[in-house]
């Protein structure tokens, strides 16, 4: 009876779950979306101590509010580096403008997205285009619609930098703003500035 016994408890631990709770999506979530707890759950699973300890969740409130900085599956590991908490906005500098909507995603872009700011200055054989920013988070996006709408896109950007904001705003008053989505990218070298060959 007693070899019988151990056997059961064998048998029991063998089988319960392995690793610890991490929040999935229970849903595809759209890159942008502010994150409800309708939209996630746990799941038992064993993960590399790094990612672990800094990327992933153990508690669905941890999560629910954040944005999403890009797409995510369903049944996809939410982690920190793919969300945004409001709060992460609120010790940034932050400048709201206005651009044609054609120079700022056709309008598609979404709160969590990280943009490229290319200014070009002068026009004709003359005109210089030169970066702005890299990777700066959108904070908000609108575009107006209906009888009365101008075809702009108003976009609030959160900027790391003084000098970077002030050369924003020099941007913004001296030359044509242009707006490129670069979430999930890694930064690249952008040739400061860019001038179009002779004779193009």
């Amino acid at each position: 009876m007693a070899v019988a016994g151990f056997g059961t408890f064998v048998a029991s631990r063998a089988a319960a779950p392995v690793g610890r709770s991490y929040v999935v999506t229970s849903q595809p979530i759209a890159s942008g979306q502010r994150i409800t707890a309708s939209e996630l759950l746990t799941e038992r699973m064993v993960l590399p101590a790094l990612l672990a300890k800094h990327q992933a969740f153990h508690s669905v409130t941890a999560v629910v509010g954040s944005i999403a900085a890009g797409p995510l599956g369903s049944g996809e590991l939410v982690q920190r580096s793919n969300t945004i908490r409001p709060a992460d906005f609120s010790a940034s500098r932050q400048i709201a403008f206005s651009l044609p909507t054609a120079r700022a995603l056709d309008g598609a872009l979404v709160p969590g997205d990280r943009v490229d700011v290319l200014a070009t200055y002068g026009s004709g054989p003359a005109a210089a285009t030169v970066p702005v920013l890299q990777s700066a988070a959108v904070v908000t996006a609108s575009t107006a619609t209906g009888l009365g709408a101008n075809g702009n896109t108003s976009v609030t950007l959160a900027v790391a930098s003084p000098k970077a904001l002030a050369a924003l705003v020099e941007a913004l008053n001296a030359a044509q703003v242009y707006l490129v989505r670069s979430t999930g990218t890694t930064p690249g070298k952008y040739p400061n500035p860019y001038q179009a060959p002779a004779g193009a």
